[in-house]
């Protein structure tokens, strides 16, 4: 799911129609507040286009709205639900000139603070719209979740293989560059992950090969959204957590990193504990992606995991 911040705006019509609210406190002769928190009620996990937009409004003034919205932008269109709000504010509100500014792309943490923050200030009282959808694995003690949000803009291939050579990447890396851009690949999001396994002397060079294949990957249009997931510290606990599944299906469309590098404790007597940890992960990507073949992290990648390799990440587009 792709997480959007954005500014609504309009124009309050002279008189109320049909007994619908201005959304100016003057005319509607009652607080913006309470009106906002009515709208909420009709808004909210999964309220529009056949379930694929949840909403929220999360502060206003006079002639703006604060919204988030989060939607599944692998099954509609960015244009879709701009043309689904304005008809929902049109038809509810006596109101004109409906316009989107400052809409940005925002990470699942900033998405929980800000209906916090709404919830404090009684725009949304008693709705957590976070948690109705399963953002809410913040604070598991199974694994540790990390966020970014990487500048949206087209790189031709050219300046993505100068910055492979800056870094001295290996070969494998510049080949998969060119499949990315290749003419014979459609420049298309299918739903189909791409899975890489990445190697490195440290968690800044692997960071470095991750921000290359995201940049390449979304001037190609293989991936939907510019939020990364970096799932770390994972410990032998976590193939039992209902919270690690919730992750992978909130994070279609957009990047999910995996540091399955451990601690110093899974590589000693719980090493086989953690076998399942990579099985899980493994099975999770299958149940994710029911069309993909028999996927599972290279047998390579178990061996030499247990040997504590440093900076071992598996990135896939999810």
């Amino acid at each position: 799911m792709i997480i959007y911040s954005m500014v609504i705006k309009y124009v309050s019509l002279d008189e109320r129609i049909d007994d619908r609210d201005t959304l100016n406190p003057e005319k509607d002769e009652r607080k913006l507040k309470e009106i906002i928190s009515d709208m909420n009620d009709m808004l909210g996990c999964e309220c529009g286009l056949d379930g694929n937009v949840s909403m929220a409004v999360i502060d206003g003034r006079m002639g703006h709205l604060n919204m988030v919205l989060v939607c599944r932008l692998e099954k509609i269109k960015r244009e879709d639900w701009k043309r689904w709000i304005r008809k929902f504010l049109m038809e509810n509100y006596s109101i004109k000139n409906i316009s989107f500014d400052n809409c940005r792309e925002m990470t699942a943490w900033d998405f929980k603070r800000a209906i916090e923050k709404a919830d404090r200030a009684g725009y949304v009282t008693g709705r957590w719209l976070y948690n109705e959808l399963g953002f809410d694995y913040f604070d598991n003690r199974s694994f540790k979740v990390h966020e970014k949000i990487y500048t949206p803009r087209y790189t031709k291939k050219a300046e993505i293989i100068e910055a492979a050579n800056l870094i001295m990447a290996d070969a494998s890396l510049t080949e998969e560059i060119e499949r990315v851009y290749s003419e014979e690949n459609e420049k298309k999001y299918y739903g189909n992950p791409v899975h890489y396994k990445i190697t490195a002397g440290n968690m800044d060079s692997a960071g470095d090969i991750i921000e290359i294949l995201i940049r390449a990957l979304k001037s190609n249009n293989r991936i939907l959204g510019t939020r990364i997931t970096y799932i770390h510290e994972i410990d032998e606990d976590c193939h039992h957590d209902s919270e690690v599944k919730n992750l992978f299906m909130l994070n279609s469309g957009s990047a999910l990193i995996i540091d399955m590098s451990g601690t110093d404790e899974d590589h000693g007597v719980y090493a086989s504990a953690y076998h399942e940890v990579i099985a899980d992960f493994s099975n999770l990507i299958k149940y994710k992606f029911p069309n993909l073949p028999d996927y599972r992290f290279p047998a390579d990648w178990l061996t030499s995991f247990l040997g504590r390799p440093r900076g071992r990440l598996g990135l896939g587009s999810a």
